[in-house]
């Protein structure tokens, strides 16, 4: 089902978990998904009625082409980035360059 505006989704959602309820159709789960709720069905049900938003249906069925998909972090930057940063120089080091210059 879906809605133009999130209250009207809301309210659906309401409405459609009742309606299941009453009817005993625990088996059936409701779904809602608008841009700040998100409530998935518990796994394992065997069907699922999803309420959602328009836009968020549009932008579940459009891709678009031009957009690169989302890469994983490199190995570095995942451990921490710490070989990434240069060495810190201790206080000898320091004060000897610090001197010279």
């Amino acid at each position: 089902y879906t809605s133009p505006i999130k209250a009207l989704s809301n309210q659906k959602y309401a409405e459609f978990k009742a309606w299941f309820s009453k009817r005993g159709m625990a088996s059936a789960g409701v779904a809602l998904l608008t841009g700040d709720i998100k409530i998935r069905s518990p796994p394992g049900v065997k069907h699922e009625l999803i309420i959602c938003t328009s836009e968020i249906l549009r932008n579940k069925l459009v891709k678009n082409p031009h957009e690169q998909p989302p890469q994983p972090p490199p190995a570095a930057a995942a451990a921490g980035g710490a070989e990434s940063a240069p060495p810190a120089k201790s206080t000898s080091e320091r004060s000897t360059s610090e001197g010279t210059s």
